[in-house]
């Protein structure tokens, strides 16, 4: 079995081999929370666009059992399809398509710090290790749906300050994406196809989402988000960050039951265990005060662990913190 280098030089050779016209260059490219990952840059030479292939899936397949060869036909036969249908930045680029189309993205501050370094931001009060960015949301030309960062030079391009586009942002999102409020055990029905008086004894936890089920974390920014959850579950409670496409709020009375210390434990866990680095939004956990209307950051043996630091957040929101 070839190693991933082996792996990734084997489909360059594969693809030069069926056109020899094609220029390819791997790249490396750091997504959420610093996870970097490999693609294979290719480019026919009557073209303007260098389709980019992802490689770290091709060698998972691979690993899985995949002959390479069928994996290579899959490939090119992708990039056959971005050649005809080639994707034009302008248009998205353009000023009405931008400001109908940007939305928020809820990401970790201290997972994220290099981005955050050419991104605008803004912070969310009460969650000292969360931000929000800007993603400007595309449809690719073989139909799937794709998002790409806003960074310092698109917001120049496009002539949109960071406060409107965040204005935009929020409200875009609000709209494309509308939350959803699941109970677990409505959930769990849903999710084994068994009828939901079978988890009538699961504890009192609720799943906050979007429609979609993708990046639903940005619910916690909606309007009236967490009223709504306090009618659900009758008075505070706390919000457990599930990973940035979900998170899970139970009542405090619970939550107090099993302690702070071992909600933040079991976050942690899930986290290192099961959530794809990826996807993880944050290893600490937060909760709601119905009087107050306010939420904090829970701080336990756990997170203080971890490095939560306020006053690292408060020089990273120093840039920003004028626009908002």
């Amino acid at each position: 079995m070839l190693n991933k280098e082996e792996f990734i030089q084997a489909v360059q050779d594969n693809l030069v081999a069926r056109n020899g016209d094609l220029v390819i260059n791997p790249r490396t490219m750091q997504k959420n929370n610093g996870v970097e990952k490999t693609f294979l840059d290719v480019k026919y030479p009557d073209s303007l666009i260098a389709p980019s292939v992802p490689m770290d899936d091709a060698y998972e397949a691979y690993a899985s059992g995949m002959d390479i060869n069928k994996i290579c036909d899959k490939i090119f036969s992708s990039l056959s399809f971005s050649k005809n249908n080639a994707f034009d930045i302008n248009t998205i680029m353009n000023p009405v398509y931008f400001n109908d189309n940007v939305v928020t993205r809820v990401v970790n501050s201290d997972k994220n710090y290099d981005m955050l370094l050419n991104a605008p931001y803004k912070s969310i009060k009460g969650f000292n290790d969360l931000v929000l960015v800007g993603r400007l949301e595309v449809t690719m030309p073989d139909g799937h749906q794709g998002s790409i960062l806003v960074t310092e030079d698109i917001l120049s391009r496009v002539g949109v300050s960071a406060k409107e586009m965040f204005d935009m942002a929020q409200s875009n999102t609000e709209r494309l994406h509308p939350a959803k409020i699941q109970s677990m055990s409505s959930q769990l029905a849903e999710l084994t196809g068994m009828p939901e008086f079978v988890f009538e004894d699961t504890p009192p936890m609720y799943v906050v989402s979007n429609v979609g089920n993708t990046n639903g974390a940005n619910v916690l920014t909606y309007d009236g988000i967490f009223e709504r959850i306090r009618s659900e579950l009758g008075g505070d409670f706390y919000i457990l960050p599930s990973s940035i496409h979900e998170f899970i709020v139970l009542p405090k009375s619970f939550g107090k039951e099993i302690g702070e210390e071992n909600l933040n434990n079991m976050v942690r866990e899930i986290n290192a265990a099961v959530v794809s680095p990826e996807e993880v939004l944050s290893d600490s956990i937060y909760s709601y005060n119905s009087n107050t209307k306010a939420i904090s950051t829970v701080y336990t043996e756990a997170s203080q662990s971890i490095g939560i630091d306020d006053e690292n957040m408060r020089d990273m929101n120093e840039n920003y913190e004028s626009l908002f």
